[in-house]
């Protein structure tokens, strides 16, 4: 009996020194981390770089038929002057250039070039059909052909360059998106202030 308040001291003792013994063990070293993926969703939020379907749209239509409209009064205009000459440059910058904006703002001038380079073959078809008619002996029905294509080709690759626009824009912003990966995740710390949550963001 008279060992026993010993013992009891002693073991008290023990339990207050080892508490915080363990206590530091697991304190000051984080937890694992326990994280979980997610991709960014193709549709989330814009990035920069992002390109605007209606905005390539938009200058396609606009690039087109601002300068034709412009010049639409002025196309009978006795050939030779200087607003002939000036009606004809914008004319054919807006046949050729207008609609293919909206491929060059999408960051796509492989695209745009390519109608471009189109619009003008079907355009020197015409040319050579009008020439050929406008000769003494008039253009045969090979040249009338060529002339006919040209003006069918040409228009077809103007409303389908604008048409298009809004894709080129899709196109580049999925290209985008593939070039990016983010990923979210949620880390438990326990530190000495307490356990608490930190979230981090990877690219």
């Amino acid at each position: 009996m008279t060992k026993s308040p010993k013992v009891l001291y002693w073991l008290g003792l023990s339990v207050l020194l080892s508490g915080p013994v363990r206590a530091g063990d697991g304190g000051g070293s984080p937890t694992r981390p326990d994280t979980t993926a997610v991709s960014a969703p193709p549709g989330g939020e814009s990035v920069p770089g992002m390109k605007s379907g209606k905005t390539a749209l938009l200058l396609s239509v606009l690039g087109t038929v601002v300068p034709a409209a412009a010049t639409l009064p002025f196309i009978w205009e006795r050939s030779g002057t200087s607003l002939a000459k000036t009606t004809a440059i914008v004319g054919t910058g807006a046949y050729l250039f207008g609609p293919s904006l909206g491929h060059f703002y999408s960051g796509r001038p492989g695209r745009a070039f390519a109608g471009i380079g189109l619009r003008a073959l079907a355009a020197a078809g015409v040319v050579v059909a009008g020439f050929a008619s406008s000769s003494e002996a008039g253009a045969n029905s090979g040249q009338a052909a060529i002339g006919v294509a040209g003006a069918v080709v040409g228009g077809a690759s103007v409303i389908y360059d604008i048409a298009s626009a809004p894709h080129s824009a899709q196109v580049h912003n999925d290209e985008m998106r593939r070039g990016m990966h983010a990923t979210f995740g949620i880390l438990p710390v326990d530190g000495l202030r307490g356990i608490g949550i930190r979230a981090s963001v990877a690219f």
